[in-house]
This record gives structure tokens, sequence and C-alpha cells, in this order.
């Protein structure tokens, strides 16, 4: 395994092509980042605990006061708070039949075929966890929906006429090991999703008969942290109606204002890393407006050559776990 050089700004994808030379870790995190527009910005660092990450947060600043010579000044220490964000664990076990297998000149891309459908179920897993997963579910944490789950929040806002359980919302992240970060276990590689070969096996089907079957134990450990909440952003209570989809109406364009207040209220007010995310449903309203150059939306070019929708310097990305099924928020 080689070395690895710790850049606490590195991207989930970035992390994964830090590890090792055999490529194996490398071509799952490539495919894992195709179901996962997330992972392109998503900054991950490593956790101070094997299962949490406490952060000490300032709470207010030091007041600094004026004072005559041969005075002294009063002094106000700042307060913090310690917060422990907590890091879950998603697993399974794979077991491919060997006639699966065998027969190919190349076993190994045989079997990272058929790990695809594992590496899209875990991507959908890694998204729903992060934006809608709940403590009170065995082994989930709160996600990012269920916190900021409130207008009153400083970092929420939502339309104004949005109601009923067919809303979704966009979030605006801006990704800083200080402000907002994916989490591993101390000690651990990277966040990433890790496959460990556990070769051919004797197995058994829900019948308990035998067979042999190649057997993988493939496994993601990660949470998240936020210590500076105006890094996280939600516009949420956007009515989704599939007949105004065709139209590219599903906002009004004086809601899109909400995006620029949004942006205004990142730390950096948009300068540092940050991405726009939005479900299926919405993109293709913003693919409308990027086409007409229209609301602040545009294309550029991506580094893959093709193009990148944009909301005045601010990448889009497509997160289908984002649910257009969401409870109107008060």
């Amino acid at each position: 395994m080689a070395a690895i050089t710790y850049n606490d700004q590195l991207t989930v994808l970035e992390q994964a092509q830090l590890i090792g030379p055999d490529g194996g870790i490398l071509t799952i995190a490539e495919l894992l980042n195709e179901e996962n527009e997330l992972s392109q910005d998503a900054v991950a660092m490593m956790a101070n605990g094997i299962r949490a990450h406490v952060t000490a947060v300032r709470t207010d600043l030091p007041e600094i006061f004026a004072r005559k010579i041969n005075q002294g000044a009063t002094t106000k220490y700042p307060q913090t708070k310690q917060i422990e964000d907590q890091i879950m664990l998603l697993e399974a076990w794979p077991k491919i039949d060997e006639q699966l297998i065998d027969p190919y000149p190349d076993p190994k891309k045989a079997r990272m075929s058929q790990l695809r459908s594992y590496i899209e179920a875990f991507s959908q897993a890694f998204n729903n966890n992060l934006f809608y997963g709940n403590v009170g579910d065995v082994g989930e944490i709160d996600g990012l929906a269920t916190i900021y789950n409130a207008s009153s929040m400083d970092n929420v806002r939502k339309t104004a006429s949005g109601s009923g359980s067919d809303t979704t919302s966009i979030w605006m992240i801006e990704w800083n090991t200080q402000k907002m970060a994916l989490l591993y276990p101390k000690d651990s590689k990277s966040v990433g999703l890790f496959n460990k070969d556990w070769g051919k096996k004797e197995t058994t089907d829900t019948s308990g008969n035998s067979f042999a079957a190649y057997v993988s134990q493939m496994k993601m450990e990660f949470g998240w942290s936020n210590p500076d909440t105006r890094a996280v952003q939600r516009f949420a209570n956007i009515e989704v109606d599939i007949s105004s989809a065709d139209t590219g109406s599903i906002l009004d364009t004086k809601e899109i204002r909400n995006l620029v207040l949004m942006r205004n209220a990142l730390p950096k007010r948009g300068s540092g890393k940050v991405a726009i995310y939005a479900n299926r449903d919405l993109f293709a309203q913003f693919d409308i407006w990027a086409m007409e150059k229209a609301n602040g939306f545009y294309y550029e070019k991506n580094i893959s050559g093709g193009p990148l929708t944009v909301f005045q310097g601010i990448p889009i990305r497509l997160v289908d776990q984002l649910m257009s099924t969401e409870t109107a928020i008060s």
C-alpha cells in the first residue's frame, strides 16, 4: 500500500486516487463517482475518534475594549461548546455464483461487472442517509434534512406557497474541513467504498443448499461534521408538478432570488468549494434556463468535455436521492 499524504481539501474521489497502485480501490471509486456526483465536491477528513468526531464550536467572539493609558482593559474570553458527530456503517456481502465468473477470460473484470449494482446501491444509501438519515432508525445518523428542518433556522429558506408531501429541496454546500465535511473513522483510509475479496467459498442459498461462490465484503463508514452552519444552505418546500416540469416552470423566477441569498449567506459568499445539489425534476428546469442563459444559469465545459450546468459560477450536481415527496416544513 502506497503512503498517503493527507490533504484536508481533497474530494472523496481524489483521496481514493491516492490509495495504492493496484487500481482495485480506484476502479470502485471511479464507478461510485459515476453514480454519485456529490463525491466530485465533498471534502472528507479523518475523525478524531473511531465511531465519532468531537468538534469545539465557538458560540461567541471575545469582546474588545478600549482603554486609557495606565489603565487596564477588561477581558472577556470567547465561549465554546462541544459537538459530537457520529459515524455510521453500511455493509453488504455479495456472493456471486462461480458459474457467472469462471467462464469469462478475465474473472476480475467479470466480478467487477457483477458488483456494479452493489456500488450503485451503496451510492444511493450514502446519499439517502446524508440527507434523510434518522438516528431513530437502527444504525443510522441524522441527515441534513432531519437537522435543518425549520425555516426559522438561519440557513433554511422555503417557498412562499409550498405545502403537502410533494415538495423537494435545493441544497447549497461550501465544502471545507472547518465548515462542512464528510467524516471517516480514525486510522481508516478514506470515506470511500472498500471491497475485501474473500475468494471462492462454499455458501448456501435460502433453502440451505450449498454452492460455490465468490464472496466479497463491501463497506462504507461515514459521517458528517458541520461546525459552521452557514456552509449548508437549504431551500425547501419547492412543489414539484410533473406537468409544469416539461415547460420549465416548477420554480417562479422570483424564487430563484433565494439562491442568491443562499450564496451570500455562505461563509465565503460562494468563493470556496461550493456546489448546488438538486434532483432530476429541478435539474431539467435548470438546464432549460442554462440553455437560454436565463436567471443566472448557463453552461460551462465540464472537465470531461461535456456541458456543466452552473448558477452564477456554482456547479449544479444531480442527486437523484433528493426526494420530490418531502413533507413541507414550517
